[in-house]
């Protein structure tokens, strides 16, 4: 312009990312790179504290957020980008193109939004951008005469860009208005230090039978912060796996307390270390805890005596009784028994055969797994790893205890 200004908005400009987009970009990929530290230690802080980062993912694609900001600041700059390498507006919309291409890629392959519909509401307006970026390119040097013809394009793709996130956004209201479907058919609760392993089986056993989702904390640990919310919201049923501390872990009290409030159906599943509910331990819950547990139950609106109330209504109802060491066929059992509890009528998917002795191989030789039987968990574990070890390998797998 006459007053060059010009070179003067162009290092604002050039301050203004270095100082502030740039840095917050390398701040949130130090992040993502921490998180997954984190997670693997089985520590949650910055999932907490990050949540405009990673609550949107799933737990497995918790490196998208990143991957979004570096999409958006690649589009910011894809005109930067091509005036320095050739200043051309093809040039600018094909960059545009490769940056739009490879997120949908991306989004089809790993459907990453923990909504569905947030996934297909992306897929369709990324889809749209690149038919816009392809028009573009196509009136680089228009024709007036066509103008009418461009603008009517123009104008349908903006409406099925519309159409892209309105449809999914009505249908999730409509389906919280009423006719709702819980994200998880199950709610495992369970204590990690008596029956965390119980908890993997009893989910890989119900995967037998259907495809649902089962909520096991270890597998989400990004939503452990709004746990009773889960169970409120998300939870079709509420599975207690009771162990010997089962009903001494604060978590469990609170999603059992969530449970009957909210008139989600509570399946109590006993093992055979649990101890029946009596009215001593009822009274004597104020000790179990301490002062500060007791005050997080009561932040989170769960008070001593609607734990009372709730445990008084767990023990009067009917257990399915789930022995550690019994036959699988017995573990199955229980685990279509509490199915028929959540979807009766409902038929569950068929199991797959499993082979024999004479259909492994002569020259295969078995494999005995040992452990002790004393320990319920070991047991547990052992069926585990022999159901992991059958996937692999053509090897009969024995167990011994």
């Amino acid at each position: 312009s006459s007053d060059n200004s010009h070179p003067m908005f162009v290092g604002i400009g050039a301050a203004s990312l270095l100082v502030t987009v740039l840095p917050f970009v390398a701040l949130c990929c130090y992040a993502t790179i921490q998180q997954s530290k984190e997670v693997a230690e089985g520590r949650h802080f910055l999932t907490r504290s990050c949540g405009f980062l990673f609550g949107r993912w799933q737990p497995t694609c918790h490196y998208f957020g990143v991957l979004m900001l570096c999409r958006q600041l690649v589009l910011a700059l894809c005109p930067i980008i091509a005036d320095f390498l050739l200043p051309s507006v093809a040039l600018e919309i094909f960059l545009m193109f490769l940056a739009l291409l490879g997120w949908l890629v991306a989004v089809i392959r790993m459907t990453p939004w923990r909504a569905n519909s947030a996934n297909v509401a992306d897929m369709i307006g990324t889809m749209c951008l690149l038919c816009f970026a392809v028009l573009n390119a196509c009136v680089a040097e228009r024709d007036p005469d066509q103008e009418p013809l461009l603008q009517t394009v123009a104008m349908v793709l903006l409406s099925l860009i519309l159409i892209g996130v309105l449809i999914p956004a009505l249908r999730s209201l409509r389906a919280r208005l009423g006719g709702y479907q819980p994200r998880f058919l199950m709610f495992l609760c369970h204590h990690k230090d008596g029956g965390g392993i119980l908890a993997r089986w009893f989910e890989m056993l119900v995967h037998e039978k259907v495809s649902q989702h089962v909520f096991l904390d270890s597998d989400f640990l990004e939503d452990l912060e709004n746990i009773f919310d889960l169970v409120k919201e998300d939870s079709a049923s509420l599975v207690v796996l009771l162990t010997r501390t089962t009903l001494q872990r604060m978590w469990c009290a609170g999603e059992i307390v969530t449970g009957f409030a909210h008139s989600i159906p509570v399946i109590p599943v006993a093992t055979e270390a649990f101890e029946e509910i009596d009215g001593a331990f009822v009274d004597r819950l104020s000790e179990v805890w301490t002062p500060e547990q007791v005050s997080r139950l009561d932040d989170s609106g769960v008070t001593l005596d609607d734990i009372r109330s709730a445990y008084s209504a767990l023990a009067a109802k009917e257990k399915l009784r789930f022995i550690r060491r019994a036959p699988i066929a017995e573990h199955r059992a229980v685990v279509s028994g509490a199915l028929n509890m959540v979807r009766p009528g409902k038929p569950s998917r068929p199991l797959q055969a499993v082979k024999s002795r004479n259909e492994v191989e002569k020259r295969s030789q078995p494999v005995l797994l040992c452990g002790a039987i004393e320990d319920g968990e070991a047991v547990m574990a052992m069926r585990i790893l022999q159901k992991l070890m059958n996937k692999i390998i053509e090897v009969e797998i024995g167990l011994m205890w």
